[in-house]
């Protein structure tokens, strides 16, 4: 992306975050590893059959040996990945000792997103916390309609606003080791969303929202879009502070990211 591997733009921007201890990278490819080194990350490598991006991240932790309080998970892919969504995954842990794990969410605005399966839509409890994540148009009205069907933004989606979830996850570093021992769920099967597995054994993942987020790359067409919005200058503070919360004064703890790619 814009000449630069997209690896590279994911460490540069986690690096940035001001919470964050440590840049860790989780991979089982040599290559990977390289462009890692490269950005001067730490590298860390796994199995070859980790079957999910936070197992692979448990196993690196594993392996380091150093102690962190808390592990943000971001996936290799997330070019956009805003550090200041880091620092309020980090700051809502720091402050709510009694959530085990915490993720994102921004709302959807348009039916294209809202019915694109490789958009992950989230529906929350009145309190904030995750009460399903799916591939499926959720929460849809009695005619399975978000306002509007042509692709244009939606001002006031009907009931509940739609979320976007945005895969990123900060855990405490004891949780992270239960997470990896959790038996696969079926609805995660079904879905193929890993978090599912955490909801199916009656743990509750905590989902902040934020104003905006940039596109993410699940297809090689979603590039485009990316670099689009890197010339454009659209990922500044301001369009991705986080929504009801404020950044404050965010002092480093022992936290790591690690980013996880295979």
């Amino acid at each position: 992306i814009n000449h630069r591997p997209l690896l590279a733009h994911t460490l540069l921007r986690a690096k940035k975050a001001r919470t964050v201890q440590d840049v860790v990278v989780a991979t089982d490819h040599e290559g990977i590893g390289k462009v890692a080194s490269e950005h001067n990350a730490t590298v860390v490598f796994t199995s070859a059959d980790c079957p999910t991006g936070t197992d692979r991240v448990s196993e690196a932790l594993g392996k380091l040996g150093v102690r962190y309080d808390i592990v943000v998970n971001v996936q290799g892919d997330e070019a956009l990945i805003d550090p200041g969504h880091i620092d309020v995954l980090v700051q809502h842990m720091r402050s709510t000792p009694q959530d085990v794990m915490a993720t994102l969410c921004v709302p959807i605005r348009t039916y294209e997103d809202w019915t694109n399966r490789n958009v992950v839509k989230v529906v929350l409890t009145a309190d904030g916390y995750a009460l399903y994540f799916s591939r499926a148009p959720i929460p849809a009205g009695a005619e399975g309609q978000l306002g509007r069907s042509d692709g244009q933004e939606v001002a006031e989606p009907p009931l509940q606003h739609p979320f976007r979830h945005l895969g990123v996850y900060a855990f405490r570093t004891d949780f992270l080791a239960k997470y990896a021992a959790l038996p696969r769920s079926s609805l995660q099967a079904l879905e193929d969303l890993e978090q599912l597995k955490v909801l199916s054994a009656g743990y509750r993942i905590k989902v902040v929202p934020v104003l905006s987020a940039g596109p993410d790359v699940n297809v090689p067409e979603d590039v485009g879009a990316v670099e689009e919005w890197i010339r454009g200058g659209a990922l500044s503070e301001a369009r991705g502070s986080p929504a009801g919360l404020c950044r404050g004064d965010l002092n480093p703890v022992a936290v790591a990211v690690a980013v996880a790619v295979s």
